[in-house]
C-alpha cells in the first residue's frame, strides 16, 4: 500500500477515536447526572476499551491503537522486505 494511502488510513482512524472520546465524554456527563452506574459500566467502559489502549482496564479487546499499529506494521514489514 502506499505511504499516502496509510497516512490517509491512520488519520481516518484517529478523528474516528477523537469522535468517539467526544461521544464518551457527553455520556459519562448524562450517566453522572443521572447516577446511572449501568450505563457507566456496560456501555460507556466496553467504549473506552474499543477506543484506545489508554483505559486503564484489563483488556485484550482489538481496539483503535492496535488497529493503527497493525496497518503500520503490514506497511512496515512490506518495506522491509
Amino acid at each position: 500500500m502506499e505511504k499516502n494511502k496509510i497516512e490517509d488510513l491512520v488519520d481516518k482512524l484517529l478523528e474516528a477515536k477523537d469522535k468517539l472520546n467526544e461521544s464518551i465524554e457527553l455520556m459519562e456527563e448524562v450517566a453522572r447526572e443521572t447516577k446511572n452506574s449501568y450505563a457507566e459500566s456496560y456501555l460507556i467502559d466496553q467504549l473506552k476499551v474499543h477506543v484506545g489502549s489508554d483505559h486503564g482496564f484489563l483488556s485484550n479487546d482489538f481496539n483503535i491503537d492496535e488497529w493503527i499499529e497493525q496497518i503500520e506494521d503490514e506497511e512496515n514489514e512490506k518495506e522491509d522486505n
